[in-house]
């Protein structure tokens, strides 16, 4: 099962709701801002699994085998399910499989076509929130605020993780 990005996300957090919650009110600093809030949902996005805004996902099998277990969550929809017979891509039509969203797995009340080659299926969706949940734009605001505040990789005293940020990702972290 390999996954490939097909449209990227945008960054889920403003720039300027980052400076409102930096308490920066200049534009000296937007770039390093604008650097701080792109890390920090990266951070959130690796620790949830899951993209904070909408993003399109194609995953490929090596065939039909039960339900197809996507990767990525929250699934928004499916766009298509494709396959090849010798060679030849098809659309399976959408009446022939269902999807249980907001959940991660397509499958078919009926028999899956058959397929001849590894990678040979491949479902492409969207996932990712339709709306920032307050509790992940949290913890992103609170990561700049630790990368603001701590930007040299040495301090004087030691630095600790914030379990407010753990507390917050938690309900949302994607278990496979």
């Amino acid at each position: 099962m390999a996954l490939k990005l097909i449209t990227a996300g945008t960054q889920a957090v403003s720039t300027s709701d980052a400076k409102a919650h930096l308490r920066v009110t200049d534009t000296a600093e937007d770039a390093l801002i604008t650097a701080l809030v792109q890390a920090a949902q990266a951070h959130v996005e690796a620790v949830l699994g899951a993209p904070l805004t909408s993003e399109t996902w194609e995953q490929s099998f090596d065939g039909f085998c039960g339900p197809l277990v996507l990767l990525k969550q929250p699934v928004a929809s499916v766009v298509s399910v494709k396959y090849d017979v010798d060679a030849v891509e098809t659309t399976l039509d959408p009446a022939d499989y269902r999807v249980d969203l907001p959940g991660r797995r397509v499958w078919t009340d009926s028999t899956w076509p058959t397929t001849d080659d590894l990678a040979s299926v491949r479902v492409r969706f969207t996932c990712g929130f339709a709306a920032l949940p307050a509790p992940l734009k949290a913890a992103v605001l609170l990561i700049v605020g630790d990368l603001y505040a701590n930007r040299e990789a040495k301090q004087a005293a030691d630095l600790t993780s914030n379990p407010t940020i753990d507390r917050l990702l938690w309900p949302y972290r994607i278990m496979l």
